[in-house]
């Protein structure tokens, strides 16, 4: 099937940056709720913005620029590494 170039297909609405970074987080922190030794934050660094998650002796970056679409799959990963570290 094709369309005509004045056909096109509606823009999906905007999701507001702060959004984004508050979802990181929250699932970054449900993700490791279960590890009472492990610490989840927001990096303090304005320049380098995102999630850290910090065990016993590494830390770990989870950039906020992962949210991105088409992204998400690198912080479903890092998890899944961390994870895997822990048990």
């Amino acid at each position: 099937m094709t369309t005509s170039s004045s056909e096109s297909r509606p823009t999906p609405p905007a999701v507001p940056a702060a959004f984004l970074e508050d979802y990181l987080e929250s699932y970054v922190r449900e993700e490791f709720s279960r590890y009472p030794d492990i610490r989840v934050r927001r990096s303090p660094q304005d320049n380098e913005p995102g999630v850290l998650v910090r065990s016993d002796s590494r830390e770990y970056f989870f950039p906020f620029e992962w949210m991105k679409p088409g992204r998400f799959k690198e912080v479903q990963d890092q998890v899944l590494r961390i994870l895997d570290l822990l048990t």
